[in-house]
């Protein structure tokens, strides 16, 4: 499949590395992080006893219960947890929150940079850089109170680590799960008590969605194991209440059907409630991405030697419904509007962000056209990560080849640019270039 690491590795043949990143954990403001200590956006504790596998290495400093947190029990139904107490707290809707991208092109390639959006909407660099492990193309997921990050790297670990209310951070494992599982995405629960993570190896070589449990006051992460055994686990997405969708490559649960995009069902043992196919085979999805209302998905296949395409999925109790197809260079990523009747691609080698009319009740897509870009257009335009709440819901965040840029969805279809923050110079940086990227809830 084409990868934006690889299309970057070309442009950047001959060209010298230009980062000049410190090898502490953190440098700019606040210096080295002594800790991220919650302050009444957490939960209460929950009953897990899990340890985790202990600090990680090789990856700036690490810690033991440094991101406490406090706060009072209340009961839940998040989904995977049963009821009880909950993890973690959602922070405020309305809050400037922090931005993380990785820099695989940076020496040393394990560079992470922090970023900020204010509560007004303005995204700014932060100075603040830390060492983990060396980036790939995915959404870094964050805990409901944006305490504990876990990001997918390139040699299929994940990175743990914490920010405190300054955006400080703390690596709690450089590379977790390395050896065990080969990480393509990772979800975290609504309540923060654990991740799904997907990956994207054949049932034979393990792939599949794998449980990791986060403790609940120092996120430190503890392997449950594979969950669910599912041929070539690319993309995955929580339709909420114990319900996933997940972009595959021949069935899952022991199912050789041929569908690319399964419905399972959480419990003890996981259950395949359906699967549909796609109109181009075989799919190989960067992006699936489910509307708010739970209504349809949006999958997006990029395969190398596919017709690429982006494919409308309507959601039903019992199962999903394969609807309109349209053809989209490259989809890289997809993101959908608030009210579900529009949504944001990412075409990677197309360089374009495409704008898209959706009508799930009649099984409609459509492509409208390109996004009206303020200033400079996209250039390689790869993950997106977003705001889901409070006054800045509908804002996106799309990783391209010169920095981060923002756009936000304002009702009615409308799709609005607000430019590129610049984490480099106008020429190919490569210590510059952001690969992956998430934001707080």
């Amino acid at each position: 499949m084409t990868t934006r690491i690889s299309l970057l590795a070309f442009l950047l043949v001959g060209a010298a590395a230009c980062g000049d990143d410190s090898s502490t954990t953190t440098e700019g403001a606040g210096g080295a992080g002594s800790g991220s200590t919650g302050s009444g956006d957490g939960g209460a504790t929950s009953s897990s006893t899990s340890v985790g596998t202990g600090p990680g290495t090789g990856g700036g400093a690490t810690t033991s219960g440094s991101s406490t947190s406090s706060g009072t029990a209340s009961t839940s139904s998040s989904t995977g947890t049963g009821g009880g107490a909950v993890c973690r707290e959602p922070a405020p809707a309305d809050r400037d929150r922090f931005v993380v991208v990785g820099h695989s092109f940076s020496d040393p390639a394990t560079d992470w940079e922090i970023l900020r959006l204010s509560q007004a909407g303005v995204l700014t660099r932060t100075d603040v850089h830390f060492q983990m492990g060396e980036a790939t193309d995915a959404r870094v997921a964050f805990t409901p109170d944006g305490r504990i990050g876990m990001a997918v790297q390139d040699d299929g670990s994940l990175g743990v680590f914490s920010l405190d209310d300054e955006g400080q951070p703390t690596v709690i494992d450089a590379a977790f799960g390395l050896g065990d599982l080969y990480a393509g995405t990772v979800t975290i629960s609504p309540d923060g008590s654990h991740a799904i993570v997907g990956d994207g190896n054949t049932t034979e070589n393990g792939g599949g969605l794998y449980r990791i449990d986060l403790d609940c006051e120092t996120g430190e992460p503890t392997l449950v194991g594979l969950v669910a055994d599912v041929n070539n686990a690319w993309a995955v997405a929580d339709l909420g209440n114990g319900r996933w969708a997940v972009g595959s490559n021949g069935g899952a649960l022991g199912v050789e059907d041929g569908t690319d995009v399964q419905d399972l069902r959480e419990g003890d043992p996981w259950t395949l409630a359906d699967g549909v196919e796609t109109t181009v085979e075989p799919g190989v999805f960067y992006g699936l991405e489910a509307a708010r209302d739970g209504s349809f998905l949006l999958a997006a296949d990029a395969g190398l030697f596919s017709e690429n395409e982006v494919t409308l999925v309507t959601i039903q109790a019992d199962g999903f419904t394969t609807a309109e197809a349209v053809p989209v260079t490259s989809p890289f990523d997809v993101a959908i509007a608030p009210e579900g009747d529009t949504a944001l691609v990412a075409s990677l080698e197309g360089d374009a962000l495409l704008i898209l009319d959706v009508d799930a009740d009649a099984g409609s897509l459509e492509v409208r056209g390109e996004l009206a870009y303020e200033g400079s257009g996209t250039l390689l335009p790869a993950k997106m990560a977003f705001v889901q709440r409070g006054a800045l819901d509908g804002h996106v965040l799309v990783a391209e080849l010169y920095g981060v840029r923002l756009v936000s969805f304002d009702g009615g279809g409308v799709v609005t640019d607000h430019g590129l923050t610049i984490t480099g110079g106008v020429d190919i940086d490569s210590a510059s270039i952001p690969v992956g990227v998430g934001i707080q809830p």
